[in-house]
């Protein structure tokens, strides 16, 4: 009996590391409530397994702890195939080589379950997968950018050949430490463990040139969408003014027409001849603040926004400078514009976007709605990833909101409220009355 509970708390155990692992490895979001249920339900199952097992479990334990470890991470970490699979496979594998780690300076046997070795043993590597996960959501939470999910394949395929190389030295010492001279078990587990320090140190430092060779590229990618934004801003300004000067010089012509038709009882022509003027008119309108990269913006999705028959609904209601960077002003509006374009373009009909820009005191809030046809679409902004295919590129976008809102110490949140998905922004003490 005490041999069965052994193993049985083992179990659970054993699950709760790999959870730890792939949590801190891949910052996983998920559904709490969701997520309790099925746990519940799984240790219901694992439970009544081992009960119909009973007499059997102590000679079939390690084939079937792997097997439910299996089958639960699975269930647990199901998302699509890929993504599942990566969490499952980096998951076992890290902490597998941990557990191995710290089986080196406990030597204990599988079948001798109820001695003490086994039971320190088992104790010790759930304690140091707790501490490693406990440094990983501190080093997350500081630095918000430490996790594998913004990393590609490669990186942490390197991780787990570093410390791979690093434990197999070990295990070979240990296990033919009675065969080999002392002096070479110390030199190989001298060069072990500095190899550890060493594969830790460059990984971090791979990890930080990586970070700031993509912070490169992404101002890169900015700068010229900067450029562009003023470019086709100040084309159509000096478009805008030649179709001013050439309407003010035929609109004496104008007013000879429309008098002629009215003193002709021509009421229903001059109505349209009128019509027409201001349908020259508004092509010449343009969205006017008082940020000229504001303007720039917008205006330059303007065509877009008739071309794709956009609704755009656009109020602005801020009386003071903004006090940002331009490059994050243009950025930023562009994105969180060109976001909601690409969603209604999902879209058949009923196409709209509502932005409103107000100021609330010495911040800055804004707020842009827009349809979805798909609720997931709010679960992979909230991920901050793209919905489409080409994950690499169009990710780039909700990541660069998410720093420039970061960089402001501003609150960023997503809501869906009728198919409609509502992005607000608020950014703290950036303008300046």
């Amino acid at each position: 009996m005490i041999n069965w509970l052994i193993l049985l708390i083992k179990q659970f155990i054993d699950i709760i590391k790999y959870l730890l692992v792939a949590d801190a490895l891949f910052d996983l979001e998920y559904d709490k409530n969701k997520k309790l249920k099925e746990i519940l339900a799984l240790s219901i199952i694992i439970i009544l397994v081992y009960l119909v097992l009973f007499e059997h479990i102590v000679d079939i334990w390690v084939d079937l702890n792997v097997v439910i470890c299996f089958i639960s991470l699975i269930i647990l970490f199901r998302n699509n195939n890929i993504k599942t699979l990566k969490i499952l496979i980096v998951s076992i594998i890290i902490t597998t080589i941990i557990e191995q780690f710290v089986d080196l300076f406990i030597e204990y046997k599988i079948i001798e379950v109820s001695e003490i070795k086994f039971l320190l043993s088992n104790c010790l590597r759930f304690f140091v997968i707790v501490v490693i996960y406990i440094l990983s959501k501190i080093i997350i939470m500081l630095y918000n950018k430490y996790n594998f999910n913004k990393f590609s394949s490669y990186i942490y395929m390197n991780i787990i050949f570093s410390f791979s190389a690093t434990i197999f030295p070990l295990i070979i010492a240990q296990t033919y430490d009675n065969k080999i001279k002392y002096q070479l078990s110390v030199i190989i587990k001298i060069v072990a463990i500095t190899n550890i320090i060493i594969s830790i140190i460059s990984i971090v430092l791979f990890i930080k040139n990586k970070n700031e060779k993509d912070k490169y590229y992404l101002e890169n990618i900015v700068k010229d969408e900067t450029l562009k934004l003023q470019e086709d801003y100040y084309q159509k300004l000096i478009d805008n003014y030649a179709s001013l000067r050439n309407f003010k010089h035929d609109i004496k012509a104008h007013y000879h027409v429309l008098y002629k038709l009215l003193e002709n009882d021509k009421h229903d022509d001059a109505k349209e001849y009128l019509e027409n003027i201001f349908e020259k008119i508004s092509l010449v309108d343009v969205y006017n603040t008082n940020n000229l990269y504001i303007s720039s913006i917008l205006n330059s999705f303007d065509q877009t926004f008739k071309d794709n028959q956009i609704n755009f609904d656009f109020s602005y209601n801020v009386n003071s400078v903004i006090n940002m960077d331009n490059m994050d002003i243009c950025s930023l509006f562009y994105n969180l514009v060109i976001n909601a374009i690409e969603a209604n373009l999902k879209l058949s009909n009923d196409r709209y976007i509502i932005l409103n820009v107000v100021n609330i005191k010495n911040n800055l809030l804004i707020k842009i709605s827009n349809p979805i046809n798909d609720i997931k679409e709010i679960e992979y902004i909230q991920e901050r990833k793209s919905s489409k295919m080409d994950v690499e590129n169009h990710g780039i976008g909700l990541q660069k909101i998410n720093e420039i809102v970061a960089r402001y110490n501003g609150k960023n949140e997503y809501k869906v409220e009728d198919n409609c998905l509502i992005n607000q922004i608020v950014l703290l003490n950036v303008l300046e009355f």
